[in-house]
């Protein structure tokens, strides 16, 4: 007995059910020792009946929890059994209080209690994502069947904890997309804007050579937009350098106020910003307000005259009244390096995006927006939530 409660302990199986047919089994020494005293039953060794009552409880009753100890024995992991119908035939605690839709799920096939489950496994990726409270835990599933001589009588799936080496393997994954992308970003902008400078330079020696003094001097206003291009591009790509890791620290940020504070700090002429709704989120107050600069700053190079932020419970939209674009692959708005939707908007698509991404959030263009161009922030794209809120 010892022994098989230390082998349900260690596979984190709870000891209640297999304590209960222990008692049971236990009656019939009561039996003897009343037997022996007293003349009003036979005097025989009632044991074997006990043993027997035992035997038809591990058989009948938990013979789920048997095979289960046996197949999963000191694994710690979350374990569940499926039978070969893909039937929850037993999970272990650990199983339990990962996923809770898996607490009551025996004889439910598990497409029915846990579909997001079932549908991980019987797919090609190997990492399941878990929305978890505020968090997000990454595990590595691994499945094998058990069977007895050429019967197959089911699944074992393995739910191996990963997070903090998937969480690092995702950031390394997305520093080198954005050092791929600041590649880009300099190869196109700044080179572009150092040929028209170079260019116009030239006129503006040829024209002084001609005494030319007007054309002369438009050339060098063009140079020195040129310039100036340059020196926003260097800024945006230091502004990157210096937010584009992945928040460790947030606070509660007010959305509404770092719009407000955004739009303050950005030259928008003549445009006119209506906010509405009104929610907070966990972020960095100032990326968070970068973010709405580079937003806002891509809505005056769409000549916009009016801008909306509208808030909600799972993100925001920044939608304007500019130009509606021609270009249906709204992906590559976000490309650095990528003249799209315009040459002039540059790279502030592309911040939007990574300010985005180093809070966990994504960001994508409303490709059924047709008064100009509406970017839709999601602030929780909700992971595979299988745990309780």
């Amino acid at each position: 007995m010892f022994m098989l409660f230390e082998l349900f302990r260690e596979a984190d199986y709870g000891t209640r059910p297999l304590a209960g047919l222990v008692a049971v089994m236990a009656l019939p020494a009561i039996l003897d020792v009343y037997s022996f005293a007293s003349s009003t039953l036979v005097d025989l060794i009632h044991s074997p009946l006990g043993v027997a009552v035992f035997a038809v409880g591990v058989l009948f009753i938990h013979e789920d929890r048997f095979l289960a100890v046996q197949l999963t024995g000191d694994i710690a992991e979350p374990v569940a059994l499926l039978d070969e119908d893909d039937r929850v035939r037993a999970v272990n605690d650990t199983a339990r209080s990962r996923f809770p839709t898996l607490r009551d799920a025996t004889g439910v096939p598990l497409s029915t209690a846990a579909p997001a489950i079932a549908e991980h496994v019987d797919g090609d990726d190997d990492v399941l994502a878990l929305r978890h409270s505020d968090d997000t835990e990454y595990y590595l599933v691994a499945e094998s069947t058990f069977s007895l001589g050429a019967s197959n009588l089911g699944r074992v799936i393995v739910f191996t904890e990963i997070t903090e080496t998937e969480r690092h393997r995702r950031e390394v994954e997305r520093h080198n997309a954005q050092l791929e992308g600041f590649a880009a970003g300099v190869n196109h902008e700044l080179r572009n804007a150092i040929q028209v400078a170079s260019g116009y330079t030239a006129q503006a020696a040829s024209a002084l050579e001609s005494e030319n003094v007007t054309d002369a001097q438009q050339s060098l206003a063009r140079v020195s937009d040129a310039v100036d291009r340059m020196a926003d591009r260097v800024n945006d790509l230091s502004t990157l350098a210096r937010h584009g890791r992945t928040l460790r620290d947030t606070t509660t940020v007010d959305v509404a106020a770092a719009a407000r504070a955004g739009w303050q700090t950005t030259d928008t002429g003549d445009c006119e910003l209506t906010v509405t709704g009104d929610t907070t989120v966990s972020a960095d107050r100032v990326r968070l307000e970068d973010l709405f600069e580079s937003a806002f700053a891509f809505t005056t190079d769409n000549n916009a005259t009016a801008v909306t932020v509208a808030i909600h419970d799972d993100g925001f939209s920044i939608a304007d009244n500019g130009a509606t674009p021609s270009v249906t692959d709204t992906t590559r708005f976000f490309d650095y390096g990528d003249a799209v939707p315009t040459t002039e908007a540059g790279m502030h698509l592309p911040n939007v995006q990574t300010l985005a991404r180093v809070h966990g959030w994504t960001v994508s263009v409303d490709p059924d927006y047709e008064d100009g161009v509406r970017l839709e922030i999601t602030t929780d794209p909700a992971p595979i939530a299988l745990t309780d809120p």
